[in-house]
């Protein structure tokens, strides 16, 4: 919703391909959702953007070097997908 309101011409064209749905006689069903792609669009971008996970860990399987620095196997390591821009 705040990128929605951050975008209004985003928020315009997902307005037309929802009013463009006949919802009078079924309301509103999976198949609806289906034939939704700029609503899918916007969902994918949202995610890539705000994962809803911000940390993925794993472990080495080899011995990995990392801008000259060795990272020895069957090390956990933490990946950040995102910080925030309001965390500073």
């Amino acid at each position: 919703m705040y990128l929605l309101s951050k975008h209004p011409e985003v928020l315009a064209k997902l307005q037309v391909e929802v009013d463009g749905l006949d919802t009078e006689e079924s309301g509103f069903t999976l198949e609806h959702l289906k034939n939704m792609p700029y609503t899918k669009a916007i969902t994918k971008e949202v995610l890539r953007l705000f994962p809803t996970v911000p940390t993925n860990a794993r472990v080495l399987n080899d011995d990995t070097f990392v801008d000259g620095y060795l990272i020895p196997k069957k090390v956990s390591i933490l990946t950040q997908l995102w910080l925030s821009q309001w965390d500073n």
